[in-house]
């Protein structure tokens, strides 16, 4: 569980306070919510969930790193493959 500070809230704590939660994590503070003693969701601040969602790299950016690099892709012959039957 990676807290970074804050108590995380029971379930039942953090239907009594939502607003309260809200507020932390509209502050930066992520707000985790454990379930039956474990961690099930995190609350924080739409910015920061979009954030997340956005990836690192672009795969032009992941695909460039392997410019100039020599890699062998050609499959031997006498290497059959089975093919499956359905």
């Amino acid at each position: 569980m990676s807290n970074r500070g804050s108590k995380p809230w029971t379930l039942t704590e953090a239907k009594a306070k939502f607003s309260n939660i809200v507020d932390r994590a509209l502050r930066g503070e992520p707000q985790h919510v454990l379930r039956n003693g474990r961690e099930e969701v995190v609350i924080l601040e739409a910015t920061r969930y979009a954030a997340s969602l956005k990836p690192q790299r672009s795969l032009v950016e992941l695909f460039s790193a392997l410019r100039g690099v020599d890699i062998d892709l050609t499959r031997e012959e006498d290497d059959p493959r089975e093919i499956p039957t359905f």
